[in-house]
């Protein structure tokens, strides 16, 4: 029995080992040869430092989106300070206006209530340029202290 089989292991020898090496065979060749598979590795770390430096630049943007968004706070909040500090100078130029139109108009009165002749009044410019006036000034001054008129 064993001589029989090891006659059909002799005669199946050669079979067998052309199966074995059209197997081999088209296993290498699925695989690559040794250039293409440098290749791959090659575009593996090439896009391995291409996700690194997105990542890296996903990042800075980040930092660079959160900073913009803390100066749009900032900026935000300066306005409204500005806006309050207008609205508060404006209502105070109003206000200025306002008084300075009511002493116009209280000036205005005072005027039309002292409504006095021309010649009656002694202004110190006019007493300085005209020595009768200061005279006539003077004479008024003693008769209204003696109380005659």
């Amino acid at each position: 029995m064993v001589s029989r089989f090891k006659n059909k292991v002799r005669r199946a020898a050669p079979a067998l080992a052309g199966v074995a090496a059209v197997f081999l065979s088209a296993g290498c060749e699925a695989l690559g040869d040794r250039t293409t598979l440098s290749n791959f590795r090659v575009q593996a770390r090439s896009l391995q430092a291409e996700n690194d430096r997105l990542t890296e630049s996903s990042t800075r943007l980040r930092a660079e989106n959160q900073d913009m968004s803390e100066r749009a706070l900032d900026d935000a909040r300066r306005i409204s300070r500005l806006e309050a500090d207008i609205h508060r100078l404006e209502q105070s130029v109003l206000a200025y206006q306002q008084d300075r139109e009511r002493l116009a108009a209280d000036f205005a009165k005072l005027k039309r209530g002292l409504a006095v002749p021309a010649d009656d009044l002694d202004t110190p410019a006019r007493q300085a340029d005209d020595p009768a006036a200061s005279t006539t000034s003077a004479s008024r001054t003693a008769r209204n202290e003696d109380g005659s008129n």
